[in-house]
């Protein structure tokens, strides 16, 4: 039992979530498939550095996780397709919200990559998309409830094998 909470404890999950993943496979540990599984969301996989952990799964365990992966991306990025911040134009500028055009591209890349909300949803990076348009940093502001509420869409969506 000790040693199953240390697998999955930050420590290690955190930083090498494709390891703890396969060695948790490797021991049929169910419960630290599941998150170690939801921690793999953080890390695009196909990224990930080759471990001899790796060897001791079956092809269809690693299938599963890809498939994780790219039906939760698919899903939060159809989010993105489906949902807008209101509005159409720019207040400040009257031309249409380059902000979100540069945010939402850039978020269904990130997503298509690392399926979760870590990154897509924090001011940090939305920011990053204020200079596509001079009038729109206050928009960004103004879309912070629709943001959240899109980060809960993306956190709803099944994130374990």
């Amino acid at each position: 039992d000790h040693l199953r909470k240390l697998l999955v404890s930050p420590t290690f999950v955190e930083t090498a979530p494709l390891r703890v993943f396969a060695i948790a496979e490797r021991f049929a540990l169910e419960d630290e498939v599941k998150i170690a599984s939801r921690h793999t969301l953080s890390s695009n996989l196909l990224d990930s550095p080759l471990s001899d952990d790796l060897k001791h799964i079956t092809a269809y365990s690693y299938q599963q996780l890809l498939i994780l992966h790219r039906n939760r991306a698919q899903a939060a990025q159809l989010l993105f397709d489906r949902h807008t911040p209101g509005g159409d134009y720019c207040e400040k500028c009257a031309h249409e919200k380059r902000w979100w055009v540069d945010y939402k591209r850039r978020a269904k890349e990130e997503l298509a990559m690392r399926p979760t909300s870590d990154v897509v949803f924090s001011m940090k990076w939305a920011s990053k998309s204020v200079s596509a348009c001079t009038g729109c940093g206050g928009n960004i502001l103004k879309a912070m409830p629709y943001m959240e509420m899109m980060k809960q869409r993306v956190d709803a969506l099944p994130s374990t094998i």
